[in-house]
């Protein structure tokens, strides 16, 4: 951790049991973004899994692992809805966004974030970095893709912070004309992904 970084146990405890259980994913949104040096702040860490059944069942284990539950009412689920007889891998069968809250913080598994096909769209230029406010180093979506998808989602949180967002991860994109080919875009001195 960088100094005056500060430090997320929550955060790091979400990725050490994905860890465990040997779950293959990226880490998007918000998180990646800081990841990647953005200072602005996020209330969970979102991921996305390769969508093999055997993938999704090791998630599920995770997932099961933490005790999280589904994040619905607040005011009638505090700690998540907790549906009988668990999480399977069958949870995460379509395109969609599951959120979940466990006693470590929210967490959302995101199959397919807009403007992506899902994980094998955004391994390809994923880096392995260390997680804001964690120890562990994992898969971590690229400026590119971070960008591409805030814009795609077109949320008007996204289109607010989207402007100071690109002048933080990605400096010589102009707006106005084509980007600039520079080690930056080709993730210079970043460790490709891989387990």
């Amino acid at each position: 951790m960088t100094d005056g970084e500060e430090r997320e146990p929550g955060r790091e405890a979400i990725l050490q049991a994905f860890e465990r259980h040997g779950v293959d994913y990226v880490v998007i949104g918000g998180a990646a973004a800081q990841s990647r040096g953005w200072p602005g702040r996020t209330e969970d860490i979102d991921m996305t899994p390769e969508r093999s059944q055997e993938n999704l069942s090791r998630l599920a284990g995770a997932v099961e692992e933490l005790a999280a539950g589904f994040r619905v009412d607040e005011q009638r689920y505090p700690d998540g809805f907790r549906p009988p007889g668990g999480v399977d891998w069958r949870t995460f069968r379509t395109p969609m966004c599951v959120t979940f809250t466990s006693r470590h913080g929210n967490f959302d598994v995101v199959l397919r974030p807009d403007g992506t096909e899902g994980y094998e769209d955004i391994v390809r230029t994923a880096t392995r970095e260390r997680v804001a406010g964690t120890s562990i180093v994992v898969p971590v979506a690229s400026a590119e893709m971070i960008l591409h998808s805030k814009a795609s989602a077109d949320r008007q949180k996204d289109r607010d912070m989207l402007p100071r967002m690109r002048e933080i991860l990605d400096p010589w994109r102009s707006d106005d004309g084509p980007d600039r080919p520079d080690r930056w875009r080709s993730g210079g001195g970043h460790e490709p992904p891989g387990r």
